[in-house]
């Protein structure tokens, strides 16, 4: 039997220290685009495993290829209220390294997850439409989140101020951020928010569940001029804790 370990990413960055940003490409559905995406420069890629995308892909179909993507790349399965079964199977073996849950999943079924020993391999994503709907975030038993849109997969983005309100509140919590990302924009988000890292699907495609090469090279060309002023963004914001509020 293969052995996935071998493949192992480096860990999630530590959200107290300075930290490289991190370049997440969603939306997988073939070992061909997960290698250009590994190759351009991402940091992680994510497999749909919900059967209502229309970037769904079967986790048996994903087990064909996905332990073949490159090695140091974080595989991560995104789910939409999924059974814990589910989620335990998709990070057996290593076939996935990392579980995204993107629909109501509440801090009970994260507990659950977390005794059955996977803690740390959960990012919790959160539909931002308000406020509000960041009030639970404390209640998680889970410090990796994904900030998105109010419609996920749809390209549409969101506040970024509540985004960046919500990271400089939560020092002990690292950050994705989602939600209408493209070549474009992702600079100004970055500056925005601050985030420990980025994700895109819809934004480097040509159709669903098709990368462009072209959008996909200048998106992590674009955010990738950030990694470094990332981390002195995360210095200055230890040595300024009033910032923090």
């Amino acid at each position: 039997m293969e052995n996935r370990h071998a493949t192992d990413p480096p860990p999630a960055p530590t959200p107290a220290m300075p930290h490289p940003l991190r370049l997440k490409i969603c939306g997988q559905t073939t070992l061909a685009d997960a290698t250009l995406s590994a190759e351009a420069g991402a940091d992680m890629i994510g497999v749909i495993l919900f059967p209502g995308s229309k970037r769904f892909v079967p986790i048996e179909k994903a087990a064909e290829w996905i332990a073949r993507v490159p090695a140091g790349i974080e595989r991560v399965a995104v789910f939409v209220d999924p059974s814990p079964d589910d989620v335990r199977a998709a990070l057996a073996d290593g076939l996935f390294h990392t579980a995204q849950l993107h629909g109501q999943e509440d801090p009970a079924f994260l507990a659950a997850l977390n005794a059955d020993g996977l803690q740390g391999r959960i990012i919790k994503a959160l539909r931002v439409t308000g406020p509000a709907s960041l009030a639970a975030l404390d209640s998680f038993p889970t410090r990796r989140f994904l900030l998105d849109g109010p419609d996920p997969g749809s390209g549409q983005a969101f506040d970024w101020s509540l985004a960046a309100e919500t990271v400089r509140r939560h020092p002990d919590a690292s950050f994705l951020l989602a939600g209408g990302l493209t070549p474009e924009n992702v600079a100004d988000a970055i500056r925005t928010v601050r985030p420990h890292g980025v994700d895109v699907a819809s934004g480097v495609e040509a159709r669903p569940g098709i990368k462009d090469p072209a959008r996909l090279h200048a998106f992590i060309e674009a955010a990738g001029r950030h990694r470094c002023q990332t981390a002195g963004m995360e210095e200055e914001r230890i040595a300024n804790p009033s910032e923090v509020r």
